[in-house]
């Protein structure tokens, strides 16, 4: 890694300096073309200069107005306006992804950055993945972050060390400050979450975290817990979750069986029949009593407001993860630390909550429950894991 990071900035210290080759080119080629006009111009200025320490002023005649015209007109229209409207022709198609026309001026800017070498890090995240690029993160500046669509990042702003803001930090807040009226720089907002596409990072900003939007598994090879009698044993566990789906598309359809009680609360599931009735199929006591008293009160209160609508059946499971900004913050901010002090990563946790649930689980089994000699056909795992999945779906945000 090493050598790769000594290789890329030489690379990039060769391209620095020829690109400041071919400025030094241009200027003196533009010195030698406009020569007599640069001179007398010069003079003019210099002369308005020592004026103001009593010399003679310059006289503002023919020839050197003339000049001065052209100057002017040469550097704005034709150097200033040409290199405009370059730089937004290419920001608009050859460097990246951009998707409106305020991507299009922000990559301008950002391009012209990295031109004079005043540009931060240059980051591509995909899959989740923030890739080890050692000599990037260590670029002071604005930077980039080009983020795929399966993936969210969290940003943070750091704090300046001294708790007094030195001349160089107020400049930099002053220029960011006028930077964002023009739409050059976002405002601040730490800790900020960004989704797919085009990220623009302020000076100070770096990655908190990166979380994949795509469905997660985990797989935990053996770990050993304890039954109520205190016999130790081992199992696997897998979990699969994701923060990239609405709650809302996987929803529980919920009945009362019975009486409109809190403790009828029955979860549902119909099957189509040909004349497209809807049969129940099944019906299973699967919420928690905080989750059954909620759906209660809401069910009372939509009677109440006489605000009931025709069942609608569910949609089905979109096909592309979502981003949503409350989850990826929660996933990042929920991370642990591990017994060195390390971040945990975030993909850890739900497999860390699986295995506390399923040892809370078997404490509360004696070994002999497990397996029933008398009936061998009531096997007690499938139920402890229907109840495992039960517990954790509903440990999660529950749609209805």
């Amino acid at each position: 890694m090493t050598l790769d990071i000594a290789i890329a900035e030489a690379n990039n210290r060769r391209i620095r300096i020829l690109v400041w080759i071919v400025y030094a080119a241009f200027f003196v080629g533009y010195n030698i073309a406009f020569w007599n006009e640069v001179s007398v111009s010069t003079a003019f200025f210099w002369g308005l200069l020592t004026s103001l320490a009593g010399y003679p002023a310059p006289v503002l005649d023919e020839r050197t107005s003339l000049a001065i015209f052209k100057m002017i007109f040469n550097n704005m229209v034709g150097f200033g306006l040409v290199a405009f409207v370059w730089l937004l022709v290419i920001s608009s198609q050859a460097i990246l992804p951009v998707s409106s026309v305020k991507e299009v001026w922000r990559t301008a800017w950002h391009l012209l950055l990295y031109t004079f070498g005043l540009h931060g890090p240059a980051v591509f995240i995909r899959g989740g993945v923030m890739p080890d690029t050692s000599e990037d993160w260590r670029r002071k500046g604005p930077g980039l972050l080009v983020v795929d669509y399966n993936s969210a990042v969290v940003l943070e702003e750091e704090v300046p060390r001294s708790c007094l803001l030195s001349f160089k930090t107020a400049v930099l807040l002053g220029s960011l400050r006028l930077l964002s009226y023009v739409g050059l720089a976002d405002r601040r907002k730490s800790p900020r979450v960004a989704g797919p596409g085009l990220v623009f990072t302020r000076p100070r900003e770096r990655i908190r975290g990166v979380v994949d939007l795509r469905r997660q598994t985990r797989f935990s090879e053996s770990f050993n817990f304890y039954t109520r009698d205190g016999i130790e044993l081992n199992t696997n566990a897998f979990v699969v979750f994701t923060v990239g789906q609405n709650p809302n598309n996987d929803a529980l359809q919920v009945v009362y069986q019975g009486s409109h009680r809190p403790e009828n609360l029955r979860v549902v599931t119909f099957q189509k029949t040909p004349e497209r009735y809807l049969r129940v199929q099944s019906l299973a006591d699967e919420l928690d009593e905080d989750d059954r008293q909620e759906i209660h009160r809401k069910v009372q209160e939509t009677i109440r407001r006489n605000t009931l609508r025709n069942y609608v059946p569910l949609p089905p499971l979109p096909r592309w993860p979502e981003f949503d900004e409350k989850r990826v913050f929660a996933a990042i901010a929920s991370q642990a630390r591990g017994a060195k002090g390390e971040l945990v990563p975030w993909g850890d946790l739900p497999l860390r909550v699986t295995i506390s649930i399923l040892r809370e689980i078997m404490s509360r089994v004696n070994y002999d429950e497990l397996y029933n000699l008398d009936r061998p056909s009531d096997f007690g795992l499938p139920k402890m894991r229907r109840e495992l999945s039960i517990r954790l779906r509903n440990t999660g945000l529950l749609s209805y």
